[in-house]
């Protein structure tokens, strides 16, 4: 199926594929990956008596911090960003997709510490200090919460997968190496 997408969606000529981004865009992807994967094992393996939670809280409030630097970092290199290898239909799913992962690294974050909140407990910032209640205790806003976390989490989850296997298809099948140019080294 992608070959004949390519083909019908994509027809414009092959873009130079050997622009990288600028290294501070290649420094918040890359921590940014590593931060929100850590925040899916984590999420994953914890429970309330293995000692992970305060963890998790202090890498949520990483990727929310770094999260709102990646993106006032993008604004500020727009006229810098390599031009997207696809077009058409192809590059409205491209960019959907990137939309959704920049909002998850936003709206992910907020929601943990909202329902982290609505259970009655604080977000530490290092341990140095609480993030302010957004919300009073209230379980049964919790329970509602956690589940959108879960949600959006999952759906965090799927659109990493699609993002990787987007970027190896260009890599193996059109022999566009999108990869080389976000990647640090």
């Amino acid at each position: 199926i992608a070959p004949c997408l390519n083909m019908q969606l994509n027809k414009e000529p092959q873009v130079n594929t050997k622009q990288k981004y600028p290294k501070s865009m290649i420094f918040y992807h890359s921590l940014l990956a590593v931060l929100m994967i850590a925040t899916l094992v984590l999420g994953w393996v914890m429970d309330r008596e293995n000692g992970l939670m305060f963890f998790y809280k202090f890498v949520g409030v990483l990727v929310l911090v770094f999260g709102v630097l990646r993106i006032i970092n993008r604004m500020r290199n727009m006229a810098n960003i390599p031009p997207s290898v696809n077009h058409g239909a192809l590059h409205l799913v491209e960019k959907a997709a990137h939309g959704v992962l920049m909002l998850m690294m936003l709206v992910l974050p907020i929601v943990g510490w909202l329902v982290s909140n609505a259970k009655g407990y604080p977000v530490s910032v290092f341990g140095l200090f609480d993030l302010p209640n957004l919300l009073g205790k209230n379980e049964a806003l919790a329970e509602t919460l956690g589940e959108m976390h879960e949600v959006g989490a999952n759906v965090f989850f799927f659109l990493l997968i699609f993002h990787v296997v987007g970027a190896v298809y260009h890599k193996l099948k059109t022999k566009e190496d999108v990869i080389s140019r976000i990647l640090p080294w």
